[in-house]
């Protein structure tokens, strides 16, 4: 009886699909991680881009730069960020934007709308970020 027991394989299929059945959910879970996460990450980028769009237009109010890009960002999390920092250089030195540069001539100014957050995996949370600078002058 004990040996007819073990040549027994009717239930050999239910148990190779339980152990199937575990790999295909975590793959599945991987999946739809990922797909979260690029999620968040086109809509960072969405509005980063409204953001320097803006700017390209010849918007020149920060405050107004970042307002545009937070309501841009569709699903913002919580935790989601918008930072937009002006900067002007003489060459390939930083120089303060409201004087000229020694050669009298009026330095180069450059806008860097940044975006940041934290998206959440079901595995991981893992760092979002995306930065665009624009010269405007």
């Amino acid at each position: 009886m004990f040996a007819r027991f073990l040549k027994d394989e009717g239930g050999a299929a239910a148990v190779e699909f339980g152990f199937v059945g575990i790999i295909l959910a975590a793959i599945m879970g991987a999946m739809l991680s990922a797909w979260s996460a690029v999620g968040a990450a086109t809509d960072l980028r969405s509005a980063v881009r409204a953001g320097g769009q803006y700017v390209m237009n010849g918007g020149s109010d920060d405050t107004q730069t970042r307002a545009i890009s937070l309501a841009a960002w569709a699903r913002k999390p919580s935790d989601g960020a918008v930072t937009v920092t002006r900067s002007c250089t003489c060459g390939t030195v930083v120089h303060v934007c409201t004087t000229l540069c020694t050669d009298q001539s009026v330095p180069a100014t450059f806008v860097t709308v940044q975006a940041s957050t934290s998206a959440d995996g079901i595995f991981a949370k893992f760092p979002l970020h995306d930065q665009q600078v624009i010269r405007v002058r």
